[in-house]
């Protein structure tokens, strides 16, 4: 899933928000589609740790040409939320452990309740900080917009379902199915193309089903 900062750029430089949305998830299915492949024959040709690699060349590319196509936000004065990004990755990482461990020892293994436990905590001192923090990481105002708040949901399980899905998929192509690298990524490609025709076909829909708020008279 793309980072906040991405999402807010797009919505900044482009008026046409659901059209430049659109291309954006088109382009990440066709990443996505190219992922697979390349990654198949990177994985069957040379080594799995090719796939870290590849993403050097992109990356040192959006450096290079980011600056000419999308203009510099205005800034904010601020500060870096220090001890709210401690808190979260703590308790995130916590968490994620606790759930590795209790796959391969079981809910009855006591260092994973204790894990479980501190994740609790670190969870419940980052939502306490972020509420009373000057410069939260994550405003809890955030939530207070139903429409937003339902929209954030979306995207969390969305990515969650997602990441899951082809997790699972590629180890039951390949562990199950006996399937190579290389067909594997075929074999996934219908996935992604359903991807971009849904995210092309999302700003038609939108502009349809979706009735915009009308103006109010500007003030005299």
């Amino acid at each position: 899933m793309p980072p906040p900062g991405t999402l807010s750029l797009i919505i900044v430089a482009f008026p046409a928000r659901s059209r430049a949305l659109g291309a954006f998830s088109a382009g990440a299915g066709a990443g996505v589609s190219i992922g697979y492949i390349l990654g198949g024959v990177l994985t069957a040709e040379l080594s799995w740790r090719w796939v870290m690699f590849i993403n050097v060349p992109f990356e040192i590319a959006i450096v290079v040409l980011a600056p000419r196509f999308v203009a510099e936000p205005a800034r904010h004065p601020g500060r870096i939320d220090v001890v709210g990004a401690l808190l979260g990755t703590g308790g995130m990482g916590a968490l994620t452990y606790a759930f590795i461990r209790v796959g391969d020892t079981g809910w009855g293994d006591s260092r994973a309740l204790a894990t479980f436990a501190a994740a609790a905590i670190l969870i419940a001192a980052f939502l306490g900080w972020q509420a009373r923090g000057a410069h939260p990481i994550m405003p809890l105002r955030l939530f207070v917009d139903r429409n937003r708040a339902v929209g954030l949901a979306n995207m969390f399980l969305l990515a969650a379902a997602l990441a899951g899905t082809i997790y699972f998929l590629s180890q039951l192509l390949q562990v199950g199915l006996g399937m190579s690298p290389l067909r594997a990524g075929l074999a996934v490609l219908p996935l992604a193309f359903t991807q971009i025709a849904s995210s092309r076909a999302a700003p038609r829909l939108l502009a349809r089903t979706v009735r915009r708020p009308s103006r109010s008279p500007e003030p005299c």
